[in-house]
């Protein structure tokens, strides 16, 4: 599984050092000189770019903001509008935003208030068409996204789709090995934890849980030493 370490600007240039090649870039941030210009590099190198609507900080762009920020940053692949915990509301905006972004670069998140909406919303999803389903974290239903790997084992979309992971759960490192181990298909994830961790000097899984804060103080050994540790499980160690 291919990990994207998301990292403020000023913590870019660890994410160069440790070589990653995928990268999720939050378009809130796009309009950032040194955020864009980090990327648009990454592009150039053969790096694969995913772009994030923002709907997760609760930010969300407008569509025209949206295809900018993907223009600014040659994405590979853009996530289309969503509602989180919403259904209906993500099948609507989904479908408005169909026209302009195409199939190969479409990355869907299904969402509902229960496993049973959520598998509907997919299904609806799926029939729209896109290349990559999308799983968030969704703190609101049980049993974290177990049911999510089950539903599309059930319906067979890892075999015609990409499937990425938003975000981590807590602890990092345990959380993302049982997760891999239930879905090994698995394609990709994305999490800041090695950097928030970083910044309070801490490593991966070393007590609570730590919120990635936006250009504060980093320990840069430390960084790094969270990027490999969770890139090895990654990589099924």
């Amino acid at each position: 599984m291919k990990l994207a370490v998301i990292a403020p600007p000023n913590a870019l240039g660890v994410v160069a050092t440790m070589r990653a090649s995928f990268h999720l870039v939050l378009a809130q941030y796009v309009e950032d000189p040194t955020y864009n210009a980090f990327y648009r590099s990454a592009h150039r190198r053969g790096d694969f770019i995913m772009l994030d609507n923002g709907a997760g900080e609760s930010s969300m762009l407008t569509m025209p903001a949206l295809l900018k920020a993907a223009s600014l940053v040659w994405a590979d692949e853009i996530t289309l509008p969503d509602v989180i915990g919403d259904c209906d509301e993500t099948l609507r905006v989904a479908s408005e935003a169909l026209p302009m972004i195409p199939l190969h670069k479409r990355a869907m998140c299904p969402h509902g208030s229960s496993w049973g909406e959520w598998e509907r919303c997919a299904i609806e999803l799926m029939k729209m068409g896109c290349a990559t389903i999308c799983i968030g974290r969704y703190d609101r239903l049980p049993d974290g996204r177990f049911p999510a790997f089950k539903i599309i084992e059930k319906h067979q979309w890892h075999w015609n789709h990409h499937i990425h992971l938003f975000g981590c759960f807590e602890p990092p490192i345990r959380a993302t090995r049982l997760e891999l181990a239930a879905a090994p298909w698995l394609r990709s994830m994305d999490t800041g934890a090695p950097i928030a961790y970083a910044q309070q000097g801490r490593i991966l899984d070393d007590g609570p849980h730590a919120s990635l804060q936006w250009n504060v103080p980093f320990h840069s050994r430390v960084a790094e030493q969270n990027i490999e540790r969770l890139t090895d499980v990654c990589n099924g160690a």
